[in-house]
């Protein structure tokens, strides 16, 4: 990512707070959070996360004021910081699992259906 993206970045989400006060714009068009109604969302935060505090994912949530709550979710995971919740040993074996789980169970698409198994008339 480039410096100016970075400080572009910092300027708009974290100083201006412009999410949060709902009046953040891309490409020119107003995205309001709150409309969102179908989409599940599903926060990851590290304990000792020292860039962005625990807390604030999970006051994101609340900002989803379309989505009902069964749709959102939040996870904490101890020990785990910045990075530690997207590379690593916190991410391979606890955080992957469970975004993949949310993914699975809230994506729309079907259970597939156990197989009955196949038996083979056989001629005497």
């Amino acid at each position: 990512m480039t410096a100016e993206f970075y400080l572009s970045t910092v300027e708009r989400l974290f100083k201006n707070r412009e999410v949060a006060k709902n009046e953040f714009v891309v490409a020119g068009k107003h995205v309001d959070i709150g409309a969102i109604t179908q989409v599940a969302v599903k926060t990851v935060e590290g304990s000792e996360d020292d860039i962005s505090a625990p807390g604030q994912c999970i006051a994101a949530l609340r900002l989803l004021t379309g989505l009902p709550e069964e749709k959102k979710a939040s996870h904490l995971e101890p020990g785990a910081g910045h990075y530690g919740i997207f590379a690593g040993k916190s991410w391979r074996l606890n955080i992957r699992p469970l975004v993949l789980n949310f993914i699975d169970a809230n994506s729309g698409a079907p259970v597939a259906a156990k197989k009955a198994p196949v038996q083979l008339a056989v001629a005497k």
